[in-house]
């Protein structure tokens, strides 16, 4: 599953089930824009034409970005007393990823894929 975002209005656009999805919706987006040199064929057409040529989409795989919060998030609790709160937004993000709410830490040493991620959760799903 892939979840594609808007990165300036700070909102998921779509969340697609399975390549083909993904394929067809960004080959609608292409269309929209007009790119008719570019083709769609594959899945990592499709990823390229994001990353290429839509400054304001990001297309995330979904298990990549849970592996990524299972490795680098902590999963807020309901309930937490202001103090600790007040402590991990010192050195930490708070996102959003389906209907769960994770602290992300500020200094991680992150791979290029993961920094794109972070930037994502961080940055467009901030809450």
């Amino acid at each position: 599953m892939f979840t594609l975002i808007n990165t300036i209005e700070n909102k998921v656009i779509a969340e697609l089930k399975n390549d083909n999805q993904v394929i067809n919706k960004v080959n609608g987006i292409r269309n929209g824009n007009q790119d008719f040199d570019f083709s769609i064929l594959g899945i990592s057409d499709a990823k390229e034409y994001i990353e290429e040529f839509c400054d304001n989409l990001a297309l995330l795989d979904d298990y990549e970005v849970k592996e990524f919060l299972d490795t680098h998030g902590i999963e807020v609790e309901e309930n937490e007393p202001d103090n600790y709160v007040e402590l991990m937004m010192d050195n930490h993000k708070c996102t959003e990823w389906k209907g769960i709410q994770y602290y992300i830490s500020d200094s991680l040493d992150l791979s290029k894929d993961e920094q794109k991620i972070y930037d994502v959760l961080v940055y467009a799903l901030h809450v």
